[in-house]
């Protein structure tokens, strides 16, 4: 199986994929994630606008992961199972990034309505995670590479390198117990700790937008 999002407007990138195997092996479990973030905002720009603490897309991305457990069983608390893949998803992006201390601890959700993902009506949840920025002033992993960062002169007074931040976060979980595996559909946005950022007034309020592109996923089975 894989998810498939509609092609995303921009500035949102073509969604990526990342088997997850390494990731989650401490909880038995393998899968994939398939995500998309904020690119650049104009061609002149060499970093995405998801590292840039002046943007609205600042620490934003929306995924969704295909997760199966390795001994064939399905998990009984999908909730709890969902904020399991995804710190450790944090966690690892955050190391990759060059963090020598990643954090990702999620807070109780709280059930916020419901919303149709892939012909199904299912319940949103929403929840808080305490975690850290992948801005970093060295952009010499792969990763980091990738995404880009702006140079340190350009940053707000007062922001450091895997600053700490509060992710908004929402998301939908259904089993397919057919196949065996579970699906997770997820959206951030990152809501910072440093009272100079907040100050900033730059940051708009994207979360229309993030439900949008999560209501696009489709689930899609391969041969």
């Amino acid at each position: 199986m894989r998810i498939v999002f509609a092609k995303p407007p921009p500035p949102w990138v073509t969604p990526l994929k990342n088997v997850m195997n390494p990731m989650w092996q401490s909880i038995g479990a393998e899968g994939v994630n398939y995500y998309t973030f904020a690119g650049p905002g104009n061609l002149f720009r060499s970093y995405s606008e998801r590292s840039d603490p002046t943007s609205s897309y600042y620490q934003a991305w929306v995924g969704a992961y295909v997760t199966k457990r390795s001994d064939g069983t399905m998990p009984q608390d999908l909730l709890s199972w969902a904020k399991q893949v995804t710190e450790l998803d944090q966690r690892s992006w955050l190391a990759a990034m060059g963090d020598p201390a990643p954090l990702a601890e999620w807070a109780p959700p709280s059930s916020t309505g419901s919303v149709v993902v892939d012909g199904r009506t299912l319940e949103l949840w929403r929840g808080t995670m305490r975690s850290h920025s992948d801005l970093s002033e060295k952009a010499d992993s792969p990763l980091a590479m990738l995404v880009g960062m702006p140079t340190k002169s350009s940053w707000p007074p007062g922001i450091r390198s895997f600053h700490d931040v509060t992710l908004d976060g929402y998301f939908v979980c259904w089993p397919d117990v057919t196949r065996r595996v579970s699906i997770v559909v997820y959206a951030v946005a990152a809501i910072p700790d440093d009272q100079s950022v907040r100050d900033s007034g730059s940051h708009g309020d994207i979360r229309d937008e993030l439900l949008g592109l999560m209501k696009t996923a489709t689930v899609e089975a391969v041969r």
